[in-house]
């Protein structure tokens, strides 16, 4: 744990996870907790789609693209309204290491959407990805205040 405090990954209070080697890697269904200046969130990856697929053109990833999007479900365990866009501060990593951010629109319920959450609320909603086709996702970034808090949070997609 202390490696990972020195630096910034926050694997801690992580729900769900069977053995202690789960606890040093989110999956799907794993929560993780994580806490800057002015927030304190508990995520919560549920699942993962790959590929995604929106309704209508409007949307549409480019040609030799694909997109990928994530359900999360955040809940405020702050003293103080939550009001940040959760997309800002969501990475997709692929296993060479490039990191991809949210493209909108996505799948409803859009996450991005979010209008903000009182203490002790919490909300479901997707996060959706466009990728290069043949890229399989190897992990999910999470970090609080649009991506600038030093803690982060990442979950193992494969």
């Amino acid at each position: 744990m202390l490696l990972a405090v020195l630096f910034g990954v926050a694997v801690v209070d992580v729900r769900n996870a069977s053995g202690p080697k789960a606890a040093q890697t989110p999956h799907v269904g794993n929560s993780i907790t994580l806490r800057s200046d002015d927030e304190f969130l508990r995520i919560t990856l549920l699942a993962v789609r790959d590929p995604a697929h929106l309704p209508g053109r409007f949307g549409s990833p480019a040609p030799r693209n694909k997109l990928v999007s994530v359900l999360l479900k955040v809940a405020n365990l702050g003293r103080d309204f939550y009001h940040d866009s959760p997309g800002n501060g969501a990475k997709l990593i692929s296993g060479s290491a490039r990191v991809y951010s949210t493209v909108l629109p996505g799948i409803d319920p859009n996450l991005d959407g979010l209008a903000g959450l009182s203490r002790g609320a919490s909300q479901v909603g997707w996060l959706t990805f466009e990728v290069p086709a043949g890229m399989h996702p190897s992990k999910l970034r999470y970090v609080l205040d649009s991506g600038f808090a030093d803690q982060r949070g990442e979950w193992l997609l494969r």
